[in-house]
């Protein structure tokens, strides 16, 4: 917290506005066509290079679909990285920890104790949060529901752990995870190791689903080693639902 300097709170008393940190703001959006990650890998998506902190969210289809991270070139931030369950188009958005607008001649700027800018009220596109879900893909058990994993190579074990959260607008609004966790499926028969991740699809235009999706075969597994795998997360798991700049 800022030692001097302006501070601006909300009505909850939550700090908006110091001189020490800055804000996210709106830089860029369009669509990505995901392809199906099991077939095909990740899907890469191109966007201005930045060195700035960056934040993305995308608007779900009727596909499972999940955002992955940035992919980096040198201190630039320069492709975001989705993965899904099939072939899709999803909107996106991102912000960075800058400006996309110019300083205003007329308005409020504020600066940090180093000159850089911190708020500028002529800045139209800030990270705004509309709503904030946690969620867990695990049973009440702490494991995944679905079976066990077949010894066919063809049949694969399916998670059908799910978690459907009502939200304020799908159709119009953005979405992000913060946390992730991933299952993997061994079936030692067939010598392959199944690995599984929740993804994120649209049920109505007020309801989103959480649901487990197969992304990524490997090999290797040692024989005998069937049964259900590893289970790896980050914990604290939520969904971030974020409202767009006006135009968006």
């Amino acid at each position: 917290m800022a030692e001097y300097g302006m501070i601006i709170r909300n009505n909850f008393n939550s700090m908006l506005i110091n001189n020490t940190f800055r804000n996210y703001s709106y830089q860029g959006s369009g669509t990505a066509s995901v392809v199906d990650t099991e077939a095909s890998g990740e899907t890469s998506v191109n966007i201005s290079d930045t060195q700035n902190a960056i934040i993305a969210a995308f608007r779900p289809t009727s596909t499972l679909t999940k955002l992955v991270g940035f992919t980096e070139s040198g201190s630039y931030y320069t492709h975001i990285k989705f993965i899904g369950s099939a072939s899709t188009s999803i909107p996106y958005i991102y912000y960075t920890e800058s400006f996309k607008n110019s300083l205003p001649s007329h308005g409020i700027a504020i600066y940090s104790s180093t000159s850089q800018p911190i708020f500028s009220s002529g800045e139209d596109g800030y990270f705004k949060i509309v709503g904030i879900y946690p969620y867990d893909p695990l049973n009440s058990s702490g494991s995944i529901d679905g079976g066990t994993c077949s010894f066919l190579g063809s049949s694969r074990f399916v998670p059908s752990s799910t978690k459907t959260i009502t939200v304020n607008d799908v159709d119009n609004n953005y979405f992000l995870f913060i946390g992730w966790q991933q299952h993997t499926a061994i079936c030692g028969t067939a010598g392959e190791g199944w690995k599984y991740t929740t993804g994120l699809k649209r049920i109505n235009s007020t309801s989103i689903q959480i649901a487990w999706f197969h992304h990524e075969t490997t090999t290797g597994v040692p024989s005998g080693t069937n049964g259900i795998g590893s289970l790896s997360g980050s914990g604290n798991l939520f969904i971030i639902e974020i409202e767009p700049p006006p135009n968006i």
